[in-house]
């Protein structure tokens, strides 16, 4: 029989590091799976936008189909017997139906152009910004601000450094993100160690700090970010440095 010990605490070392191995991996395979599905569910819109599209060319070939049905044959009145006369009531009253038809699908059309514009005018973000739960977010990832320029230019659109309230939106940024590092909206420029959200000057009550951070190893290490090398958990820097930055905005849902 193998060896027995009286608590956890006489457990081998290299057992414990067996355990912490196979609980990052879970961890790390499913914050992957997440980000894939964050990433299937932006092309919703795209395949609404389509449908609506097909619909609206096969109406169109509806209509083409009619009209040159309908058209006369020649410029001449029409001559025959009452016989002759009936089929052609007849025939005019199909087309009269299938245009009637006709009208009530393209007012449908117009009515879900109206509400798909609604949606998008509701629901949905500026150029730029990216959908998700209540907020809109851009991404700037192709410049570099100080946290503190950052923020004055999350505010200048109308936001600002993003506020991180839950594991989902989290897992939801790192899908984006492809930086070395990224500006959040934490700081604890007021108070060492206090960190709060720039946006309203709550404190945190999620956070996804890297291990034994933050620390303020360096002077001046009053602001947040999200960092690749540690596969985007958090870190307190010197706020002077250049990073990437995420800011955040209300949808008019929210």
């Amino acid at each position: 029989m193998g060896e027995q010990h009286g608590s956890i605490f006489e457990i081998p070392m290299n057992n414990q590091d067996s355990q912490t191995h196979a609980y990052s991996t879970l961890t790390t395979e499913w914050t992957k799976k997440t980000a894939d599905l964050f990433r299937a569910s932006r092309n919703r819109d795209k395949i609404l936008l389509l449908l609506i599209v097909l619909q609206f060319i096969c109406l169109s070939v509806a209509v083409a189909s009619i009209v040159h049905f309908y058209e006369p044959h020649g410029s001449k009145g029409v001559k025959g017997s009452p016989g002759d006369l009936g089929a052609i009531m007849e025939k005019s009253a199909r087309q009269e139906g299938q245009i009637q038809q006709l009208t009530k699908n393209i007012s449908d059309l117009s009515s879900a152009h109206r509400q798909f514009d609604l949606l998008v005018k509701t629901v949905g973000c500026e150029v730029g910004w990216e959908m998700f739960m209540n907020s809109c977010y851009y991404f700037e990832l192709e410049s570099v601000k100080t946290w503190k320029d950052a923020k004055i230019d999350c505010h200048s659109k109308g936001g600002y450094l993003v506020k991180i309230d839950n594991a989902v939106e989290n897992c939801f940024l790192k899908s984006y993100l492809q930086n070395d590092n990224v500006w959040i909206g934490a700081t604890d420029n007021e108070q060492e160690s206090n960190f709060v959200w720039e946006s309203d000057n709550t404190s945190l009550t999620f956070t996804d700090w890297n291990p034994n951070e933050p620390n303020n190893a360096a002077p001046g290490e009053d602001c947040a970010s999200m960092g690749k090398r540690w596969d985007y958990r958090w870190n307190d820097w010197a706020c002077s440095l250049l990073f990437s930055y995420i800011c955040e905005k209300h949808s008019e849902l929210g």
